[in-house]
């Protein structure tokens, strides 16, 4: 049990949550339609546009966005602004997303994915628009290059139907456009390295080639340390030359059985067939010598810390890459330039209770007892996994917690359709998921082969963080009177 005034964990709690909002990758903010000016702009916006939120919010809609955005969003806006003050039941809380793209503080443009929602104001007439915008630069880069080369494709295939005298040549002209086609589909264009779009798909296959032949496999994530700073110091130029000098490190050292791609930012992967934690251990840490020991022209030294994780028979690709990067994040903080391998042990007793905090409340009665109680649960199970408790008596629990779970799933439900959400289609799908996830870890817990930290991070990060956190919080709104409905 957490120890400490209710007041003080309150405090704790509420640090936690701002801490959290302040580092979301994702840019917050609150948009005062009728004045064009912003009310509130997140701290992610720095790494988005390399400003601070008082510099942005200093700024009017004319200078976030180019001139062909700053058209497009006016013409967006005439279009719903009036039928939603006049109160069109289309429009009642729904969520529009849109492509734009804004100017960077040091002049380069960013492509960003834009999702807005309009919310009404204590004053006639006027409105609010809140909005997350997420750096989809990428992407829309990735985009680019695959139409460019479905352009060069298609100009081939023209010149083909042009003149039979060609054909042999061209084929082969055309048969390397689609070479190349396909190395921009699975590549990422600045390392060399494969994407994660690849890497996923590869590592669904050796996880049923593990299964099948029983046959170890491992995963190694690793991320640069203050990669930011190389950024903010000496701009991305330098940092995309890191990124790159880092990859043909890696590249050189690897086995060619083994997939190295680059998961995001300066955040990479290693699959490793046919290994096993211990011997990937060993492996990730001579990648980690090698890449400490890399001098970059007027940067030096780059350090990457590393988690590794053994895939376990019958795992998600999800749950197992989840296991990965928290070893990573156990290397980030204790003090980089590390390699740290999952442990169950280590999760368990660093694993603590997590308390209801009355800013988790949604204003319906009924669905907040019973996320009180799904708490309860929850922390029970893990209680009982902690203290190492009979498999009958732990399989108990685990009923109690899944009969309240259907029967909470049921009255949300109706709770919602009854106030009108209109998000409550897709929010009854994600039940279902949530649901059939709990119904697998009990039929595993029944043939004894639940691993106590899997059931832990279902618990806390699928029901708890998942459901209640991120998914129940969209409905609050239609129970606090800020919906507009």
């Amino acid at each position: 049990m957490l120890s400490g005034s209710a007041s003080t964990k309150e405090k704790e709690l509420a640090e936690r949550y701002k801490f959290l909002t302040d580092n979301m990758a994702d840019c917050i903010w609150l948009l005062d339609f009728n004045t064009g000016r912003f009310k509130y702009i997140s701290p992610a916006v720095f790494a988005l546009r390399g400003l601070t939120p008082e510099e942005a919010m200093k700024e009017s809609l004319e200078e976030a966005l180019t001139p062909e955005s700053l058209e497009k969003m006016k013409a967006i806006t005439a279009e719903f602004i009036p039928r939603y003050l006049a109160g069109d039941p289309e429009l009642e809380g729904r969520k529009f997303i849109y492509e734009f793209q804004q100017y960077h503080k040091d002049g380069h443009l960013v492509d960003v994915e834009i999702s807005i929602q309009v919310l009404k104001t204590e004053v006639p007439g006027a409105v609010e628009i809140i909005g997350v915008t997420r750096d989809i630069s990428e992407r829309k880069a990735l985009e680019r290059a695959l139409l460019k080369e479905i352009e060069a494709k298609n100009l081939l295939i023209e010149q083909l139907k042009a003149s039979e005298s060609q054909l042999s040549e061209l084929s082969t002209a055309l048969k390397s456009k689609n070479e190349t086609l396909e190395r921009v589909t699975i590549t990422d264009q600045l390392t060399g390295a494969y994407n994660r779009f690849y890497f996923e798909k590869r590592a669904t296959g050796e996880i049923e080639r593990s299964r099948r032949y029983g046959t170890p496999l491992s995963l190694l994530i690793f991320d640069l340390d203050f990669f930011k700073k190389i950024n903010d110091q000496w701009g991305h130029g330098f940092g995309d030359s890191v990124l790159k000098r880092m990859s043909v490190e890696v590249m050189s050292m690897i086995r060619s059985t083994d997939l190295f791609a680059r998961w995001g930012g300066e955040e990479f992967v290693v699959l490793m067939p046919g290994t096993d934690q211990r011997h990937a251990v060993l492996a990730a840490e001579k990648l980690r010598k090698a890449l400490s020991q890399v001098l970059h022209p007027t940067i030096g030294r780059v350090t990457a810390s590393f988690g590794v994780a053994e895939h376990r028979y019958g795992e998600q690709l999800e749950n197992w890459f989840t296991r990965a990067d928290r070893a990573m994040y156990r290397s980030k903080s204790h003090g980089r330039n590390l390699v740290s391998e999952w442990s169950d042990h280590t999760y368990l007793t660093e694993s603590s209770e997590m308390i209801w905090n009355e800013e988790w409340a949604s204003g319906n009665t009924l669905i907040d007892e019973a996320h009180k109680t799904l708490l309860s649960y929850a922390n029970g199970i893990v209680a009982m996994m902690q203290q190492d408790v009979p498999s009958d008596e732990l399989m108990k629990g685990y009923n109690q917690l899944l009969d309240h779970v259907v029967s909470h799933f049921e009255e949300e439900e109706a709770i919602l359709k009854q106030v009108g959400y209109p998000a409550v289609t897709f929010h009854e799908r994600f039940h279902q998921h949530l649901l059939s996830k709990g119904l697998q870890v009990k039929k595993r817990l029944l043939e004894g082969h639940v691993v106590k930290s899997d059931m832990i991070l279902f618990l806390m990060d699928e029901i708890i963080v998942g459901h209640l956190l991120t998914e129940d919080v969209k409905f609050f709104p239609w129970f606090r009177g800020e919906s507009g409905a």
